[in-house]
């Protein structure tokens, strides 16, 4: 993995763990997206904004 391919990950990460404590939510909760209490929904919000901040950081 290139240098830059790191750095984009580990932001990623960072992001999304910092999305996911702000939402109340466990990184497994967030893992456990069969149960039907809408985890599903909440990890697939918390990826797009995740990945929407990313992609906007690298547009600056």
């Amino acid at each position: 993995m290139s240098a830059t391919a790191k750095e984009a990950s580990e932001a990623f990460g960072a992001r999304l763990r910092d999305l996911r404590k702000d939402a109340g939510l466990t990184g497994r909760r967030l893992a456990d997206t069969d149960d039907a209490s809408g985890a599903r929904s909440d990890a697939r919000a918390i990826i797009s904004a995740a990945m929407e901040d990313l992609r906007a950081d690298s547009e600056v």
